[in-house]
């Protein structure tokens, strides 16, 4: 697997080379952070899943899908007012709107050159839609700063739209590389869709945990006046004076860490975690059903398993 990582490093160098001072220090503090690596991650082993073995073409996906990931996070932190990432100052921090807004569409342009460069023509339509879908759902959640309520119905969809697409694409990237009939690309990408979600409730809930040690500033939902489905679940649940003051908190310009303890009280007592943790364990159920009903027992399976199970260890 190390092998396989060190490869998808080099591509990254490879689309994101250039000969301008700003850019070659943005581009190596892309390259000299890790991360987790999931999404790669989830490239190469459906690539491996369906055909046994690892192509540089599956290689040169997962370098697509891990750059189309940051450049989305660089553009999330300017939309989101994000000071700290992984522990670290944001672009938008360190630099301003303007230079990371730049920044994020230089990497789109730079994987748009790479795929030609490669001909690799087969992943542009599927670059092109997740696009559209993470932009749409940034678009569907935009009201959200003014609005009351949000509802499960309609938070899935934008989640399934801005993560759900982006995961889906890791899996189907892999599918292409692998020569994946139709039919074996739409168990793919939907078994990716399923996963994408789960990860997102499971973050929606690392929101609302000071003590969770993901890099992140914790509550930035609430500074957003974003309902997430822990939120959207317990408002659900209240009695109306009671929803009406929880909304009026989170709309409000209180800070907040300010309105936390009492927003976090309403959720604990109506029970928006233990439901938003209900959701995660039954999409990862689905995940897990979909890979043991649709692949071969493989070393590949095995390891799709054990990220899943990494990522939903309580579920």
């Amino acid at each position: 697997m190390q092998q396989a990582f060190d490869r998808i490093h080099t591509y990254m160098q490879q689309c994101l080379a250039n000969d301008q001072a700003l850019l070659q220090q943005l581009s190596a503090a892309v390259l000299q952070h890790k991360g987790k690596v999931i999404r790669p991650q989830l490239t190469i082993l459906v690539a491996g899943m369906l055909s046994g073995n690892i192509s540089e073409k599956a290689l040169r996906g997962a370098a697509i899908v891990a750059l189309l990931h940051h450049a989305s996070l660089i553009h999330d932190d300017v939309i989101d007012e994000a000071r700290i990432r992984r522990f670290a100052p944001t672009v938008n921090a360190q630099l301003g709107n303007k230079p990371a807004v730049l920044w994020g569409d230089y990497i789109l342009a730079s994987i748009l050159r790479f795929i030609a460069s490669y001909q690799d023509y087969d992943y542009l339509d599927l670059f092109a839609q997740t696009v559209q879908d993470m932009i749409e759902g940034e678009v569907m959640q935009l009201p959200q700063a003014q609005a009351t309520a949000c509802s499960e119905e309609r938070y899935i969809r934008i989640i399934e739209k801005k993560t759900g697409s982006l995961m889906a694409m890791a899996c189907m990237v892999g599918a292409i590389a692998a020569n994946a009939s139709q039919k074996q690309q739409a168990t793919v990408y939907d078994m990716g869709n399923r996963l994408g979600i789960a990860f997102q409730l499971a973050d929606d809930l690392v929101d609302y945990d000071c003590d969770a040690a993901t890099g992140k500033m914790p509550f930035m939902d609430l500074k957003a006046h974003r309902f997430t489905l822990p939120l959207i679940h317990s408002l659900e649940q209240a009695q109306p004076a009671e929803m009406q003051y929880i909304q009026g908190l989170i709309t409000s310009d209180a800070q907040p860490f300010d309105i936390a303890a009492p927003v976090c009280k309403f959720i604990n007592q109506h029970g928006g975690k233990t439901y938003t943790q209900a959701k995660i364990g039954a999409y990862h159920q689905e995940v897990l059903h979909i890979v043991q009903d649709a692949f071969a027992a493989s070393d590949y399976q095995l390891q799709f398993i054990k990220l899943l199970n990494q990522l939903f260890p309580s579920s």
